[in-house]
């Protein structure tokens, strides 16, 4: 029988980068497994149970109590899943589907109605099957949701409803007298509020001149931030009347022209949110628009070179190339503006030359020797200090192409 001694008896400390990199991947495929087989167990828990001839599911998922409750609901709700929408039993239970990507499938699952079940089984069965295996989970959390949407065929709209009727605002005063405030609000009012707090913020800094304006915005000026807009909003007698927002919207050209959508529509917030068609709508009546302009690839181009900085303009391009840091998946709202050839070793501010990047891959980039090079077909080479090529990343499909790109696209080669 399986023990989690043998784990244990691993020397770690002997393993160069290639094999300790090997060994990480064999892990994961290793936890993937154990998932799978949790997966089994439950489903077999749930059919003792029905036959009278066991505890229920729950508590015998608990193993001998050292397993959270949560944990085992989840190996229970995937066991369900695979009941219910056969398509995915193979790669969910052959450990070949990262339990996060199994998560993002259960959740826009049971958000559906039973017609909606049905439609998404038919129309994007095959295709969720395919993608699970081979899709990073959060490309894959991306693309089901989605699928789920048009199964439901209301645009996200109840979905939306759902998650504003779930915010809500708690307050208490704590035992030394701060007040603390906690705030649940659905995604979209969500973006709104930060892009406005860190709007508010950088005012505070720029009014403030013994505050570097270059430093970062801490929870102490958000927390300034945060209380001016609502003192402010508070002495405004049209308090809650339609105002501009500070956020920005990402829609395609023909959604855009049409002003509806269409099987490859693109509606969602710069930071990846996707938003009803009547919600966008809604707020177009008061926005200003701007426009990112194509080549014949579907690449922006014409956003400008005159500085270090990636201009809004720039960034705003960047996120219809990349949805996501395209080494580790950090999503783009978090990820930092890399200049390929460096800045300081005169490389241009152009689209070509940048790529949105996480912190601790930027860190390893520039402080660590990492070298990562566009490739003549617009993808990338990640290059180990040593000069060895570490990764191929293919180029980017452009966000208002990529919904009509529903077959999987395969992970990066790793080399040897």
């Amino acid at each position: 029988m399986f023990t989690a001694d043998s784990l244990l008896d691993l020397d770690i400390a002997a393993l160069d980068g290639d094999h300790l990199r090997r060994t990480v991947a064999e892990l994961h495929r290793a936890r993937h497994a154990i998932d799978a087989a949790l997966v089994r167990c439950a489903a077999r828990a749930r059919e003792l149970e029905a036959a009278g001839t066991a505890a229920p599911a729950e508590e015998t998922m608990l193993g001998e109590g050292s397993v959270p409750l949560r944990s085992a609901q989840r190996s229970i709700r995937h066991s369900e899943l695979v009941d219910q929408l056969p398509s995915v039993a193979p790669a969910i239970l052959s450990g070949r589907a990262p339990a996060a990507s199994i998560d993002s499938l259960s959740r826009a699952w049971h958000r559906l109605t039973p017609d909606g079940r049905q439609r998404f089984a038919e129309s994007y069965g095959e295709r969720v099957a395919a993608a699970i295996a081979s899709t990073p989970p959060d490309t894959f959390a991306g693309r089901v949701n989605r699928w789920a949407r048009e199964a439901a065929g209301d645009d996200g709209r109840a979905e939306q409803a759902d998650l504003e009727a779930a915010s809500g605002l708690t307050f208490h005063r704590r035992r030394n007298g701060m007040g603390h405030i906690g705030i649940d609000l659905d995604p979209l009012r969500y973006e709104e509020l930060l892009a406005d707090i860190e709007s508010a913020a950088h005012s505070i800094l720029q009014r403030h001149r013994d505050i570097d304006p270059r430093e970062r915005v801490d929870a102490n000026l958000r927390a300034e931030a945060l209380h001016s807009l609502a003192h402010a909003a508070a002495s405004d007698p049209h308090v809650g009347s339609p105002r501009p927002v500070g956020i920005t919207f990402l829609v395609d050209h023909l959604t855009a022209a049409e002003g509806r959508t269409h099987p490859g529509s693109i509606t969602e917030t710069l930071g990846g949110t996707h938003v009803p068609m009547d919600v966008l709508a809604r707020h177009a009546c008061d926005c200003i628009t701007d426009s990112i302009h194509l080549d014949a690839n579907g690449r922006p181009f014409d956003l400008g070179r005159t500085r270090r900085s990636a201009s809004p303009a720039q960034r705003k391009a960047l996120r219809a190339l990349y949805g996501a840091c395209p080494l580790s998946g950090t999503p783009f709202r978090d990820c930092e503006i890399h200049h390929l050839e460096f800045w300081e070793h005169d490389g241009p501010t152009d689209l070509d030359n940048l790529v949105p990047i996480s912190r601790r891959w930027h860190h390893l980039v520039h402080d660590q020797k990492w070298s990562l090079i566009r490739t003549d077909d617009g993808g990338l080479e990640l290059r180990r200090p040593d000069g060895q090529l570490h990764r191929r990343i293919p180029p980017p499909v452009p966000i208002t192409r990529a919904a009509l790109h529903d077959p999987p696209e395969p992970l990066p080669a790793i080399a040897a």
